[in-house]
């Protein structure tokens, strides 16, 4: 299929690996993959699949999948494949019409970033569900701020729907608005994705939280984190380089010393907050060095399942481009279905950013952080042998562990994320 070759009991096998699920299929259909799978306690499709795409190449990973109730059988046993039923593709439902110019709007900003052909949106309409991921929704408030309605991307994954986005406390949006008056066609939000650092909310009357991105370079998979972090700023560094040809700094030092310039920026005075994910965790580290060095208090340094590298490790090769994209999508998680909206030139890119950043965290010596250290540890697939002990040279207060039942590229799926934000929570009060 386009060139490559797709082993579908390998799919299968990966799918019914999931132990919520007891049956699946998988079948091409319109040189597209689509599973089938049925399962005990109604896994939602969508956490299904970004797991599937942590254990498999980006090419096998089905684009859409379908849960039965049984999966239709020949009279011998055998899956009947030309009975199972067609996927409903994401489409509008034609449900409730829009009530009054703001969720008019709301609902034509849907279609338009969308793409969606099949009709109009219906204010009930969930955004995710009629095919939206992480970058649609920071291209949807880069269009609703043009046309003078303003929300988050992090209030895009907890409210869904127009309905619920028009329902927020802002202006009101005046009917020329609403009716398209005024507002430019061309989404010229897009670089809002990539910038060096993403505001998933920029207000709340909790202190700040800043997350530091993992080893693609992008703060997209913490949008799910923010949606169960109600009322906390949450901002997500992102490096540079995929929408230009911006050198990496040159070492942790260097970026984490950038880091700190921007958050001191968004909040001159302390304590501050700070998490990074996986190679973040090596950044907010030194983050917090610099900033207890600086005389400035740090009030929570978390860390998502991030280790220093062992330097009597040998370093690993570098990967060539079809294996390093077979990661990609395990990197970002869940967040990986945005990966479709990159062009070519941006992917490129991605990819050089991707080795940089493994080049630093390779070469990276953590120094001593003068304060306490709150590690999540992620309990499934290949957890690191020594846990979060490995950072005790590094940490001079204690080091508090908080299991998470993920794997490590999964730690910032849906269930993972609600259960680290309840954590958080309770640490930053």
């Amino acid at each position: 299929m386009r060139g490559f070759r797709i082993e579908l009991g390998e799919i299968e096998a990966v799918l019914t690996d999931h132990p919520d699920v007891e049956q699946s299929a998988v079948v091409v259909r319109e040189d597209r993959l689509t599973g089938y799978v049925v399962t005990v306690s109604g896994t939602e499709p969508a956490d299904l699949r970004s797991r599937a795409a942590r254990r498999l190449p980006d090419y096998m990973v089905p684009a859409g999948l379908v849960v039965l109730d049984a999966l239709p059988l020949t009279p011998n046993g055998k899956v009947d494949r030309d009975r199972l039923p067609a996927p409903a593709a994401p489409a509008p439902t034609g449900g409730r019409p829009p009530a009054g110019p703001r969720e008019e709007l709301l609902c034509r900003l849907f279609a338009e970033t969308l793409g969606t052909g099949a009709g109009p949106v219906g204010a009930d309409d969930d955004f995710f569900a009629l095919g939206g991921d992480s970058i649609r929704s920071i291209r949807l408030v880069g269009r609703a701020k043009a046309a003078g309605v303003r929300f988050t991307p992090a209030d895009v994954f907890v409210h869904r729907t127009a309905a619920a986005l028009a329902a927020l406390d802002e202006p009101d949006v005046p009917a020329s608005v609403a009716s398209g008056a005024g507002v430019g066609g061309a989404d010229t939000s897009g670089d809002a994705a990539f910038a060096p650092v993403l505001p998933i909310r920029p207000h709340g009357s909790r202190p700040p939280l800043f997350c530091v991105h993992g080893g693609v370079g992008l703060g997209w998979p913490f949008l799910s984190l923010a949606a169960h972090l109600p009322d906390t700023p949450v901002h997500a560094f992102q490096a540079g380089g995929i929408q230009d040809d911006a050198p990496q700094p040159e070492s942790v030092s260097e970026m984490a010393a950038q880091y700190v310039e921007r958050m001191v920026e968004i909040q001159p005075d302390g304590p501050y907050h700070i998490l990074g994910w996986s190679f973040g965790g090596l950044v907010a580290h030194e983050m917090a060095c610099q900033l207890v060095e600086s005389g400035k208090k740090v009030a929570l340094l978390a860390n998502l399942d991030g280790f220093p590298a062992d330097p009597a490790e040998p370093a690993e090769g570098v990967l060539d481009d079809a294996l390093l994209s077979g990661e990609l999508r395990a990197r970002l998680g869940a967040a990986g279905e945005a990966l479709a909206e990159l062009t070519d030139d941006q992917y490129g890119r991605l990819l050089r950013v991707i080795r940089a950043l493994d080049t630093l965290a390779v070469t990276h010596r953590p120094r001593l952080h003068q304060g306490d250290l709150h590690f999540f540890a992620a309990t499934r697939g290949d957890t690191h042998a020594t846990g979060a002990s490995v950072w005790a040279p590094h940490t001079a207060g204690r080091i508090v562990r908080h299991e998470v039942d993920a794997d490590h590229d999964g730690m910032l799926d849906a269930a993972p994320a609600a259960a680290v934000a309840r954590v958080l929570t309770d640490l930053m009060e």
